[in-house]
């Protein structure tokens, strides 16, 4: 089993849009941004190096906590970038226009933010694997995740890519190389 980790490498990979499209802050605003509008996050990981068809046997996103403004209990969305290799959007109506993979995961964050922790997400293996059994997914592709807010007037903060003292969203998947596994009989 190989294990890989990506971070998002430069400003333009990750960034949130709302009423206005922002891929330059040092905070992925997840959730009802000012009260008026969902944000959608993005999040692009260069160059993964995932073979087609590969087994996914884990996958996490990392997250490093920055502040929330939200009730107990509430939850974002987690989806992929139903995209062979994916290129980062530049406006609202790119980012929003994103096609989503099938497979989604529900993040419930918690409750209490400490500044500058890591958060791991749920398992999201299946939408790794639904973008890696694309027919054009080779290994070194551009991967993206996305996040929606489902729950409300609710606001997480996690650092940005551009932000200078806390690390940027970190991908990392286990996996083994597609095809049949075959085990020997002891």
């Amino acid at each position: 089993m190989a294990t890989i980790n990506v971070s998002t490498a430069a400003n333009a990979d990750d960034g949130h849009s709302y009423a206005a499209f922002n891929n330059t802050d040092t905070t992925l605003s997840f959730g009802k941004v000012g009260g008026a509008s969902d944000s959608r996050v993005f999040m692009r990981f260069l160059s993964v190096p995932v073979p087609k068809g590969a087994i996914i046997q884990s996958a996490y996103l990392t997250l490093v906590q920055k502040q929330n403004w939200c009730a107990a209990n509430k939850k974002f969305i987690i989806k992929g970038n139903d995209i062979d290799t994916a290129v980062a959007p530049t406006s609202v109506a790119e980012n929003n226009a994103l096609v989503a993979t099938t497979a989604t995961v529900q993040m419930q964050p918690a409750n209490a933010f400490v500044a500058g922790t890591d958060e791991v997400s749920p398992d999201i293996k299946t939408i790794i694997k639904e973008i890696v059994d694309r027919a054009g997914w080779a290994s070194g592709n551009n991967m993206q995740l996305m996040a929606d807010n489902v729950d409300g007037d609710n606001v997480w903060e996690y650092a940005a890519y551009d932000h200078a003292s806390y690390n940027p969203p970190k991908l990392t998947i286990s996996y083994f190389a597609g095809g049949p596994m075959i085990f020997a009989n002891d």
